[in-house]
């Protein structure tokens, strides 16, 4: 056991016996190496709660900063969708890892070619069908507009080199898509700082409040 000692010498008085040695305090503290192991359990109990939490903020942070990035580099609306493509496999406290993963969405280029009327005009073109994907206009060589066999809309398509119309004579063409978008590297450099900076506001926010609440309980 540890012993704190705090002594005083209260001035004396005339009444007062010229012997008196003052007032004696002793507080007790608990052993201090057991002490020290039983805040050290708990600091690492709060970081590994703490780092777990922001680790799983800062990939919810990421998913909608992606959702943002993709769409005004790409064009693909509305963001909401590319949300959807977006999932996140949550980090726990036994892997302290969290996995975003994106799906494939496919985006018929007729979603980059304008309005109605210019999609209908495309019928007509013989240079091809121009689009505004990835955020430029850029006119598809060799593309046209057909109606979808099985869903009767508008789609764009190029014809397959030495295919007749009986044998699969077109192929549609799609625009960007959501992986390819999340892999580039502009946009992934994005994400990753956004997520360091996400992870560390969190993480000095969780350790706080974690800690209030431990000593709330004392």
């Amino acid at each position: 056991m540890s012993k704190f000692k705090f002594w005083s010498s209260p001035k004396k008085t005339k009444s007062e016996s010229t012997d008196l040695r003052g007032l004696e305090l002793e507080i007790l503290a608990p052993d201090l190496k057991g002490l020290s192991k039983r805040i050290s359990q708990i600091h690492d109990k709060v970081v590994l709660a703490a780092t777990n939490a922001a680790i799983n903020k800062a990939a919810d942070k990421i998913k909608t900063k992606a959702a943002k990035e993709i769409s005004n580099k790409t064009g693909i609306k509305p963001v909401l969708k590319i949300r959807k493509a977006i999932t996140i496999k949550r980090s726990r406290i036994n892997t302290l890892t969290a996995t975003i993963t994106a799906r494939s969405i496919q985006n018929n280029l007729i979603q980059y070619a304008g309005t109605s009327k210019t999609k209908l005009k495309a019928f007509r073109k013989e240079k091809g069908v121009t689009a505004t994907a990835w955020g430029k206009e850029k006119l598809y060589k060799g593309t046209f507009v057909v109606r979808g066999k099985s869903s009767g809309k508008l789609i764009v398509v190029s014809r397959r080199k030495g295919a007749s119309r009986d044998s699969g004579w077109s192929k549609s063409i799609y625009g960007p898509s959501v992986p390819r978008s999340f892999s580039k590297q502009h946009i992934n450099s994005t994400l990753i700082k956004h997520g360091h900076e996400e992870f560390h506001k969190e993480f000095e926010r969780q350790v706080r409040w974690r800690m209030d609440k431990v000593m709330r309980k004392k």
